[in-house]
């Protein structure tokens, strides 16, 4: 569009100039509202907004099913499901993936040190993303994106920043965690763009 305006704004310009007209130049005042879209995108206010109109658009590329939040021992700490989904055996979920971590890790001591980052089986995919204490998991079908990771990411660190003392002393009481089930449905809210 930039280009655009630039080839149009030299014909109109030169054209008008030659003419010597007074009707001002139309496509060097459209400069103006790209000079004012590029101050809207780089402010830093602006990013909150353009990174969930990205989420927002992106997120057309899956449907997310349910999400999880469990802590390192592998206690489940909360889990949302969408409305209609199958759930699962909440007990077993957090020792399912641990289980499938430490086989991962005994089976390929390359892998030592890493931590699994997702699991894809037929449509569906399971995206872990870790923290210093817990872990988010989030189930969807079709296509993960880095921005969904981003906000996986971005959540977490929230959480465990608002929960930091309660996660230093864990005593597997899901209930003292603060804003668990406001992060989880997070992953279910249609926010409008702006």
């Amino acid at each position: 569009m930039f280009a655009l305006v630039i080839v149009l704004g030299l014909g109109t310009n030169g054209a008008l100039g030659a003419l010597r007209s007074n009707v001002p130049p139309p496509f060097s005042t459209l400069a103006l509202v790209i000079a004012a879209a590029t101050i809207y995108t780089l402010y830093p206010g602006s990013t909150q907004r353009i990174s969930e109109a990205v989420r927002r658009f992106q997120s057309r590329r899956y449907s997310i099913k349910a999400s999880f939040l469990t802590f390192e021992d592998g206690t489940l700490i909360g889990s949302k499901a969408l409305p209609g989904e199958t759930v699962i055996d909440q007990d077993l979920f957090g020792a399912t993936l641990d289980v499938i971590q430490n086989f991962m890790r005994t089976s390929f001591p390359i892998l030592r040190g890493k931590s699994l980052s997702s699991i894809s089986h037929g449509t569906y995919t399971l995206v872990v993303e870790r923290a210093r204490h817990t872990y988010l998991t989030v189930v969807l079908e079709g296509e993960e994106t880095d921005q969904l990771r981003r906000q996986m990411r971005d959540l977490l660190l929230e959480f465990e920043t608002n929960n930091r003392a309660v996660l230093a002393q864990w005593r597997g009481m899901p209930e003292e965690a603060k804003g668990t089930d406001s992060m989880l449905s997070a992953f279910f809210a249609e926010a409008p763009l702006l």
